[in-house]
C-alpha cells in the first residue's frame, strides 16, 4: 500500500507542515505569474476575453484562499500576491 503524502502535510494540530506551507507559498507564486501573464496577453492567448476573465477569477479566488490562512509562519512577503488580486479584480470587473 502506498502512504498518502497529504498525510504529512498536517500537523497534529491541524496547521500545514513546514513542507506544505513551502508548498502553498510557491503555488501561490506561480498563480501570481498566471495571473500577471494572463492580462498581459503572454498566455492563455486562444481563449476569448470572456474566458480569460474566468481563468483570472478562478486563480485569484485560489490566492485569496491561501492568503486566508492563519497558520502562515508570519515572515513570508505577500505584496506580489496581494497586488495580483487587486490586479485580477480589476480585470474581471
Amino acid at each position: 500500500m502506498v502512504a498518502d503524502p497529504t498525510l504529512e502535510w498536517w500537523d497534529e494540530d491541524g496547521t500545514r507542515t513546514s513542507a506544505k506551507l513551502t508548498k502553498d507559498y510557491a503555488a501561490m507564486g506561480n498563480i501570481v505569474t498566471a495571473i500577471t501573464q494572463t492580462i498581459s496577453g503572454d498566455i492563455n492567448t486562444e481563449h476569448t476575453d470572456e474566458e480569460k476573465k474566468e481563468i483570472v477569477f478562478n486563480q485569484y479566488m485560489a490566492l485569496e484562499n491561501f492568503l486566508g490562512y492563519s497558520d502562515w509562519n508570519g515572515d513570508e512577503d505577500f505584496t506580489a500576491a496581494n497586488n495580483a488580486v487587486t490586479a485580477a479584480k480589476t480585470y474581471v470587473g
